[in-house]
């Protein structure tokens, strides 16, 4: 085991690809969470404005601005998901043409896909959250089914 203080080469690459290699599957992972996410909560929008059912009425009658904000939130989040990678892959491209095989951190594709990738998380998060109103609002409401 090595402690704090220098590393040769090869233990220094062998930990960065692990770091990368994490790094990845986090970030992979993440974005697939807030897809299903948002995903989800327009599936919830979509059904409580189809249902002919009191219960999904009633929740729709709580806060039918807060909801279509939810679902504009996650429809907003699915399209930065999008973005990021079509800005990846822009990025990815000019790296490929580049002389020296490197990003740079100046191009406006490198910056957009790190922006996109922090907005669609915090669309996701307000959307799950807006949700969480109406339901508390909806559990808390003397009407409400218990």
């Amino acid at each position: 085991m090595i402690t704090a203080g220098k590393i040769d080469k090869a233990e220094y690459k062998t930990r960065r690809k692990g770091l990368l290699d994490d790094k990845q599957a986090v970030t992979s992972r993440i974005s697939e969470t807030c897809r299903y996410i948002s995903f989800g909560l327009l599936a919830i929008f979509y059904t409580l404005h189809t249902t002919k059912d009191d219960y999904g009425r009633q929740i729709l009658a709580k806060g039918p601005v807060l909801l279509t904000t939810m679902a504009l939130l996650a429809a907003l989040s699915i399209l930065c998901d999008y973005l990021q990678y079509f800005s990846g892959r822009q990025a990815t491209e000019r790296a490929l043409m580049s002389d020296d095989q490197r990003y740079d951190t100046s191009w406006a594709s490198y910056r957009l896909r790190g922006f996109f990738f922090i907005a669609k998380q915090i669309l996701m998060l307000g959307g799950a959250a807006i949700l969480l109103v109406v339901i508390a609002a909806f559990l808390t409401s003397p009407a409400s089914p218990k």
